[in-house]
């Protein structure tokens, strides 16, 4: 490019204008003389090559921000990424594309592990992605990394690195041990439903001198304090031991309400000495009632 400028009456020569330069590389100044109208001067010209200038790229630096600490998973799951911030650059307004940032996520690490620049191998690599960056001012830029979902609570790394363009120098990934680059993915805490079972036991006692009673019991389970209503469990047949002990061979699980056990004997056909026996289970009197009641998010499904 050429610029003129006006020699002084007293012979004094301007400096040349300045100029910006958009792009890096060797650069040679020449001076013109061109004598005025008449002069008894001739014209002259520097040589081109005593001159040199070398414009260099600027060498920007990075920063980056990464989104705060998360709990794992969550409806929609929740997601983490990074946000780098180019500096000191020059991206001139309508100038070339600024270039790209590269986003590395490694982890998990456990909570309060000292991550080291030897934490971020190829076995712990989690996620790559390389975002173009774009002009925020003459001077700086920025890229997002694409979102990451984490599965693992846990610590999280991330670096990034600037690729640089004819304008400007690169920027190297930033550290891996950068305390600013870590997030923490935090456990969630379950919910919890209870929902409570009844048992029963009977035992059939003899009378002196009569004999030991032997044959079987059914154990009837109601939605009521008095045995009525449909039974929400029936045991079956279920024979007594020697001592006359019999229990229910599972527990039933009941939601909140009242509840009540009747318990039926019917002896063997052979023991005459005793005949079929129930517990009391009346509106006047019930030997075995519960009321079953809940808090929270109880009973589980």
């Amino acid at each position: 490019m050429r610029r003129s400028v006006t020699i002084a009456a007293n012979g004094t020569i301007p400096p040349s204008p300045t100029l910006t330069f958009t792009k890096a590389g060797d650069y040679f100044w020449q001076a013109t003389y061109t004598p005025p109208a008449g002069s008894r001067d001739s014209g002259s010209k520097s040589d081109c090559a005593s001159e040199p200038l070398t414009v260099v790229r600027p060498q920007p630096a990075i920063a980056t921000t990464p989104s705060g600490t998360v709990q794992v998973g969550g409806n929609p799951a929740a997601t983490i990424n990074d946000v780098a911030t180019i500096s000191g650059g020059f991206f001139p307004s309508g100038g070339i594309a600024v270039g790209t940032v590269t986003f590395k996520l490694y982890g998990p690490f456990a909570t309060g592990t000292t991550i080291t620049a030897s934490s971020c191998t190829a076995a712990n690599l989690l996620a790559t992605s390389t975002t173009p960056a774009s002009r925020v001012t003459d001077s700086t830029a920025t890229a997002t990394s694409d979102s990451f979902t984490p599965t693992s609570a846990g610590q999280y790394q991330w670096t990034a690195s600037y690729s640089g363009n004819a304008q400007n120098l690169s920027v190297a990934a930033t550290s891996c041990g950068d305390t600013t680059e870590q997030v923490v993915v935090t456990p969630q805490t379950p919910s919890l439903a209870t929902k409570m079972s009844l048992s029963d036991r009977v035992v059939v006692s003899g009378v002196p001198n009569a004999g030991t009673p032997t044959g079987s019991v059914v154990f009837g389970l109601f939605p009521s304090t008095d045995c009525t209503g449909t039974a929400v469990y029936t045991s079956g047949s279920i024979a007594i031991s020697a001592s006359g002990a019999a229990s229910t061979p599972v527990a039933t699980e009941v939601n909140a309400g009242p509840y009540s056990w009747k318990v039926t004997f019917t002896p063997d056909p052979g023991n005459t000495n005793y005949t079929g026996a129930s517990t009391t289970c009346t509106a006047a009197q019930s030997d075995e009632q519960a009321t079953i009641s809940y808090a929270g998010t109880s009973p589980a499904s």
